[in-house]
């Protein structure tokens, strides 16, 4: 290692190698870099994620689909908003409502939640109104929605707030 320039400054942003390849923003548009700094996929969207499961979210025509690594949908956009795929699923904006869809961008979890997670463990934290719980990757509540604050499970417990008072539940 000797500190010099790999690849020369060029991009707006520049995000982390993850699976030999980085999302970067040049002149307004997202792609994917080598670590050559070569582009794998050209920039040619208006947002898009990191890869998980094979899938990066990417934005075109304001909405949101899935692309592989040579950069075409596989789940064509159709998405208001998206999630990264944790545990093969992935959460989506429909009407208002968020829920989850699988790789092949069928909806495992109907769109009911105001507010989702990433799933972390088999499950994941979700809102209606003003209560949060969690719920598992079929959709079933396995932790009931009442707490006024959730945060994602780690090592097997996570911190939650009822009545005010900060607790950790497993």
């Amino acid at each position: 290692m000797t500190g010099q320039f790999v690849i020369e400054p060029q991009f707006d942003f520049a995000s982390s190698f993850c699976d030999g390849i980085a999302k970067v923003k040049k002149e307004g548009k997202w792609g994917y870099i080598n670590k050559l700094g070569a582009f794998v996929i050209s920039p040619e969207f208006d947002n898009c994620g990191d890869f998980n499961n094979g899938l990066a979210s990417a934005k075109r025509d304001s909405l949101f689909g899935f692309i592989d690594k040579e950069g075409n949908f596989s789940i064509e956009p159709k998405f208001h908003c998206t999630g990264n795929f944790c545990d093969s699923l992935a959460s989506v904006l429909i009407d208002g409502k968020y829920g989850f869809i699988d790789t092949w961008g069928d909806i495992i979890i109907e769109p009911k939640y105001e507010e989702v997670g990433d799933f972390h463990d088999g499950r994941t934290m979700v809102r209606l109104g003003s209560n949060y719980g969690y719920i598992g990757k079929t959709g079933e509540v396995e932790i009931a929605l009442q707490y006024s604050h959730v945060e994602p499970f780690s090592e097997g417990v996570a911190r939650v707030v009822k009545e005010g008072k900060l607790e950790y539940i497993d």
